[in-house]
C-alpha cells in the first residue's frame, strides 16, 4: 500500500460515517455564516446575531434584538448568497430566523 494524500483519506474516512460528514458539513456553513454576515454588517453589527444550526439545506440565524431579525429577513437573499457564493455552491436553500 503507497502513500495516500490526506485529503483521499479525510475523504473516504467521512464518507464512512455519514453523521460526522454532515456535522463536518454544519460546521463549515455556520463558519461561513458568521463570516458572510460580518462581512455585510461589519463585526458590531453581526456580533448581535448567532449561526445556530444548519440541516437539509436550512440555516438557522438566531438574535436576541428584534431589529436585528427583522434585517436579517430583509437582508435573507443576500446573506444566503454570499454564504453559498464562500461555500461555492448552492448548499444553503433558505434561513430561519429566529429571535432568542
Amino acid at each position: 500500500m503507497g502513500l495516500q494524500p490526506l485529503g483521499r483519506i479525510q475523504s473516504e474516512s467521512l464518507a464512512k460515517y455519514a453523521g460526522l460528514r454532515r456535522n463536518v458539513d454544519a460546521v463549515r456553513v455556520l463558519e461561513a455564516a458568521r463570516v458572510a454576515l460580518e462581512g455585510l454588517w461589519g463585526k458590531e453589527k453581526a456580533a448581535h446575531v448567532r449561526p445556530a444550526t444548519f440541516r437539509d439545506g436550512e440555516l438557522k440565524l438566531v438574535s436576541s434584538a428584534s431589529i436585528v431579525v427583522g434585517e436579517l429577513k430583509r437582508d435573507e437573499v443576500r446573506i444566503c448568497n454570499e454564504v453559498n457564493r464562500m461555500l461555492g455552491g448552492k448548499i444553503v436553500r433558505s434561513l430561519s430566523l429566529m429571535k432568542g
